[in-house]
């Protein structure tokens, strides 16, 4: 099939690795989509499940599918950044090689882009596990609405305590190309809090945010994808991503003005790491041990110090308490 337009209205960037069982799945929900005029560019991280025979078949079919194996290892925020290099698109999508959309997730959000100017569009997450029946909304939004980027990024980092908020992944979201290459906007390589550290900074810089109703997203939970794997590059790659985010703000004079946020979103992400341990690692000896080694990366790492500044009783019982 092809896509008779020569400049694509959305780039659609796919990451992918070992997903030889669900690529179809994924790319038939994007070529199912209501707008056409779209380019699919798929980024192998090096797999190994021959799941480029899969994909070779699409690209035989659709002249808009772009396939580019990586050159080394990169995770997914090596392969985006290899996506984001041949995009060319008016906004741009990233959706998991494992995962699936609504049929007219890209129009809706596309329409809304169009309509209000903004920077970013944000719709809601589905997580989707084997057994369907036990799909929960994670994010949900029930009026569109046009937000400020200062009170989109309140909502992504959860400093303050509102009905609604917004997920640090990538996927869910459709953003404006020129927004993210005017502003040299990149992933961090080989590092599990790339969406975390995209985002937050993403959303420091945009102007307006989208919101838009409905779950258009489908977060695939499969039991043994690198989310349901943990080791020590779990805690060394949190604080790496938040030094990143901490050196940005030095360096733009702005860390002030966005010290609770930072510290916020660190809490947040802090959370899900603990929240990853819990659920891969039953062995009470085993999870301590990771507790002792995040002590310890925390008493070698400057973040602490200003991390016991910011803190108050208050926050220290909210962040203890569990997650709704």
């Amino acid at each position: 099939m092809t896509n008779t337009s020569k400049t694509p209205l959305i780039s659609v960037i796919i990451p992918v690795y070992n997903t030889r069982n669900y690529i179809a799945r994924c790319l038939d929900s994007i070529l199912n989509q209501s707008i056409k005029n779209i380019e699919i560019i798929l980024s192998d991280d090096l797999s190994t499940d021959n799941v480029d025979d899969i994909i070779i078949d699409y690209i035989k079919k659709y002249n808009f599918i772009k396939y580019f194996n990586m050159p080394s290892k990169g995770m997914a925020g090596g392969a985006r950044n290899m996506g984001l290099t041949h995009a060319l698109g008016k906004y741009i999508s990233f959706v998991d090689s494992d995962d699936w959309i609504d049929e007219n997730m890209l129009e809706s959000m596309m329409y809304t882009l169009e309509k209000s100017n903004a920077d970013i569009a944000v719709c809601g997450v589905i997580t989707e596990y084997d057994e369907p029946e036990k799909s929960e909304a994670r994010y949900e939004y029930k009026t569109s609405n046009l937000i400020e980027g200062k009170t989109a990024l309140t909502l992504l980092s959860r400093q303050k305590h509102k009905n609604e908020s917004i997920s640090s992944i990538v996927c869910n979201k459709l953003y404006r190309t020129s927004f993210l290459k005017d502003n040299h906007f990149t992933f961090i390589r080989n590092n599990f809090n790339d969406d975390d550290v995209f985002n937050f900074i993403c959303f420091l810089r945009a102007t307006k945010v989208s919101i838009v109703p409905n779950t258009y997203y489908h977060y695939y939970q499969r039991q043994h994808s690198i989310m349901h794997v943990f080791s020590k590059k779990n805690i060394d790659d949190l604080f790496l991503g938040f030094e990143i985010i901490k050196n940005y703000l030095d360096n733009n004079n702005i860390y002030e003005e966005n010290k609770n946020n930072f510290y916020s979103f660190f809490e947040k992400c802090l959370a899900s790491v603990l929240g990853i341990l819990k659920l891969t690692e039953n062995n009470s000896t085993v999870q301590n041990d990771y507790i002792h080694y995040l002590i310890n990366k925390c008493k070698n790492d400057s973040l602490l110090t200003d991390y016991i500044d910011y803190l108050d009783l208050a926050r220290i019982i909210n962040f203890l308490t569990p997650l709704k």
